[in-house]
């Protein structure tokens, strides 16, 4: 399976933003706080320096501005949404540790936003 070169950059540039966050949470979590509310404080600033990472790099956009950041809020609002539900349901459900069950989601969630801007936020010229 070739992977292609738009993929890659999003892989990249998903791996250093989630790298950087994951620590940032490993170390708010460490001082007490509780993983739902960190994640609740870290996934909007993540996403805002996801959006600017991704038009510029991962998929090379050069249409407008204002479209493909309302559809890049609405699927990350979906994202979001997802994670919270997910972290709730692995963690206090299924009694995963929290550590797991947010590298969990950093794949399952981060793959389904992939194809989300490649077929919808990213792939219309405004």
């Amino acid at each position: 399976m070739r992977i292609s070169a738009q993929a890659f950059r999003y892989i990249r540039v998903g791996i250093f933003t989630n790298l950087f966050f994951f620590l940032v949470y490993l170390a708010l979590t460490g001082f007490g706080l509780k993983p739902v509310v960190v994640v609740g404080i870290l996934y909007p600033i993540g996403l805002l320096i996801s959006f600017v990472s991704h038009r510029q790099h991962s998929f090379q956009y050069d249409g407008g501005f204002r479209g493909p950041l309302v559809r890049y809020l609405i699927v990350q609002g979906l994202g979001y949404l997802l994670n919270i539900s997910l972290m709730i349901l692995i963690t206090d459900r299924l009694g995963v540790p929290h550590q797991l069950a947010l590298l969990f989601n950093i794949f399952l969630v981060g793959g389904l936003l992939y194809l989300c801007m490649r077929f919808y936020v990213f792939s219309v010229r405004d």
